[in-house]
């Protein structure tokens, strides 16, 4: 709820007291990303990024992707949010009302790929 209002401050600190238990949450992590990224933090974000990333070992179904999407739209970095997105979808992310109210990737909304990306198809 703090990342939604843009508390990011206030959401980073809720989130560390989280962190020793939940360290390894491919959620935590994306949250920690979006934070940093949100606030500038080029080395936090690219950090989550990594850590995400590295998530290959375990069925995310393309949730660690989609964190490394959201990140990279936060960060201005529209090819790297089109390639990861894609990549959660071919692992099973699902295309879901989510993606269209998600704040941080309601910022490609104004790109035609996403819109294309996200319409209904079928």
């Amino acid at each position: 709820m703090l990342y939604d209002a843009e508390q990011f401050s206030e959401a980073s600190t809720a989130l560390a007291a989280l962190r020793p238990v939940h360290a390894t949450d491919v959620d935590a992590i994306g949250l920690a990303g979006s934070i940093a990224a949100r606030e500038g933090d080029v080395a936090g974000a690219e950090a989550a990024t990594a850590a995400l990333r590295a998530k290959t070992g375990r069925f995310h179904f393309g949730k660690h992707l989609l964190w490394c999407g959201r990140i990279a739209a936060v960060r201005g970095d529209e090819l790297a949010a089109s390639g990861f997105l894609r990549g959660a979808f071919a692992r099973g992310c699902g295309y879901d009302i989510d993606l269209h109210t998600d704040v941080d990737l309601s910022l490609l909304s104004v790109h035609s790929w996403y819109k294309e990306m996200l319409r209904p198809k079928g």
